[in-house]
């Protein structure tokens, strides 16, 4: 087992992310090239993402795949069919989670995900909700 303090370790990775990032290779040592306006590769990409999902959500990546094969690899909310580039890029899916139970909802897009973070507090959603009928303007344009 690595017996270098967490600060070590820091050190150690930032150095080598220079190190290979000067090279022009992945800077996580792998020796690929990395993805065009990245300092990685894809395939250290995916693997930290899948790492950070396991981490964070408690899903593994074939779990990952499953949701996003349910969903129709669509934005559960918006249903905009996943894209190679852009808000709806894999890249940019989100897991939404329930923040209370830490429950898996689905994958969102990056603009719903943004969106339902504002409207979840279902109280301020009534308010804001009331506030809009409220100063509705029927489509007159004030003068």
């Amino acid at each position: 087992m690595d017996n270098r303090s967490e600060e070590e370790n820091r050190k150690r990775s930032a150095k080598n992310y220079q190190r290979n990032k000067s090279k022009g290779t992945c800077s996580r040592g792998c020796g690929r090239l990395p993805v065009p306006g990245r300092y990685s590769c894809q395939s250290c990409l995916d693997k930290q993402k899948s790492v950070s999902r396991l981490r964070h959500y408690g899903i593994t990546p074939t779990q990952y795949l499953e949701i996003l094969d349910e969903q129709g690899y669509r934005c559960a909310i918006c249903r905009i069919l996943l894209s190679d580039t852009g808000p709806h890029s894999p890249d940019c899916m989100n897991i939404d989670h329930d923040h209370n139970t830490g429950q898996v909802r689905g994958v969102l897009c990056s603009v719903c995900n943004k969106k339902l973070g504002v409207v979840e507090n279902i109280d301020w959603l009534a308010k804001a909700q009331l506030y809009l009928i409220k100063n509705r303007t029927n489509n007159v344009t004030k003068q």
